[in-house]
């Protein structure tokens, strides 16, 4: 991951998205202990929370996908060289902030989008 984001650097995609993640530890904090904030919220974005919960439902998704993919070969010293819990919670971080922006631009999907498969019928409406 870290070599395709070298190779990347020059990606203004890449650039966005480690500002935002930047600026999200900086002005809204990582939940823990040190911070004083409640041990079971991981992370705050704007008012909202990750709570432990979500994060540990994610990473262990997360895992799975790649212990599918890899089989025997996911070792403990390839899940730390991956950084599946850095990769999960930029993640659930980068949700979280496209769904306050989401919000903040009047954008919703209906129950019928939300049930519209594409390629199976024309959008109800």
């Amino acid at each position: 991951m870290l070599e395709f984001m070298r190779r990347r650097t020059r990606s203004s995609v890449i650039k966005v998205l480690f500002s935002i993640i930047v600026l999200v530890f900086i002005f809204w904090g990582v939940g823990g202990p040190v911070s004083g904030s409640r041990p079971d919220v991981v992370a705050n974005i704007d008012g909202e929370t990750i709570s432990y919960k979500d994060f540990q439902r994610a990473y262990g998704n997360v895992k799975a996908t790649y212990r599918e993919a890899y089989k025997d070969r996911l070792t403990p010293e390839v899940l730390q060289t991956l950084d599946l819990k850095g990769q999960t919670l930029d993640q659930l971080i980068s949700t979280k902030l496209l769904e306050g922006e989401a919000r903040r631009v009047g954008f919703s999907v209906d129950d019928d989008e939300i049930r519209w498969e594409p390629g199976g019928h024309d959008l109800p409406g």
